[in-house]
């Protein structure tokens, strides 16, 4: 049995290039250092509004948020009045 030159090449060019990228998350996973999250001082906060929010609000808002320390991202869901502050 017979196999045409270029489908040789194909499959091995093919099998080649999963080896290598095998060997590139192997590598991958062994040098990767884990992400150390300081969980004991992480605190969410949930503020829950009664009335809607505007854009503007919502800027002021987040301005002011931002402006106190510790306070990293807050998010805001304008469709169900809820601010989250980690």
């Amino acid at each position: 049995m017979k196999i045409n030159k270029k489908v040789k090449i194909a499959i091995s060019s093919i099998l080649g290039v999963f080896l290598l990228l095998f060997v590139v998350l192997v590598v991958h996973i062994v040098l990767a250092k884990p992400v150390e999250i300081d969980n004991a001082t992480l605190q969410i906060s949930r503020i829950d509004f009664k009335e809607p929010i505007d854009a503007a609000k919502e800027k002021e808002i987040h301005r002011d948020m931002k402006s106190i320390p510790g306070v990293i991202n807050p998010k805001f869901f304008p469709g169900k009045r809820i601010g989250l502050f980690p």
